[in-house]
């Protein structure tokens, strides 16, 4: 068993999180586990999904990856590349029938977690066109558009309110 960041995980997940997709290739035809979860549930796809890797993702999704794998906290691969702003593979992920509102253990959706850091308008836009929820809260009862305006995006408030976000949600 390897370790990677202090959890136990295949050779597979480190050559996504890597990168490196000779290796990757290699292992996969090698018989390697596609959907194998690490400790936290993860899949290879989670992992190469927070660095963006666009061939990993290919790759994995020519495989037979699947793009609605959960982990503990019921996070999907697209949480990740939203949180993370990887907008190409949000855009793969939306386009193979990734999950746009799901729900994690703690009330957010890879769209209220595109707002976790500022910069992902890209993201946001993907996620709104294919159908995620303008009127959704997590427990602390933001919605995207209170994190818009928090942020003070003038662009995202305006594509929210234009897919129907609604100003106050009492």
């Amino acid at each position: 068993m390897f370790y990677f960041e202090g959890k136990p995980c295949s050779a597979l997940f480190i050559a996504c999180y890597r990168e490196a997709y000779d290796i990757a290739e290699i292992l996969i035809a090698n018989g390697a586990n596609i959907n194998a979860l690490d400790n936290s549930g993860e899949t290879p796809l989670h992992k190469a999904s927070v660095k963006g890797h666009l061939d990993i993702f290919k790759l994995l999704i020519k495989n037979e990856a699947n793009v609605n794998a959960v982990n503990i906290n019921n996070q999907t691969p697209l949480f990740e590349a939203s949180r993370c702003h990887q907008f190409l593979v949000v855009d793969l992920l939306l386009s193979h029938n990734a999950t746009v509102n799901i729900t994690d253990n703690q009330g957010w959706t890879p769209l209220l977690r595109a707002f976790q850091k500022s910069g992902g308008d890209r993201t946001v836009k993907a996620l709104v066109l294919r159908g995620a929820n303008v009127n959704v809260k997590n427990f602390n009862e933001e919605s995207p558009l209170h994190l818009a305006v928090a942020q003070n995006n003038i662009d995202i408030v305006r594509l929210l309110l234009d897919h129907g976000a609604k100003e106050s949600l009492n």
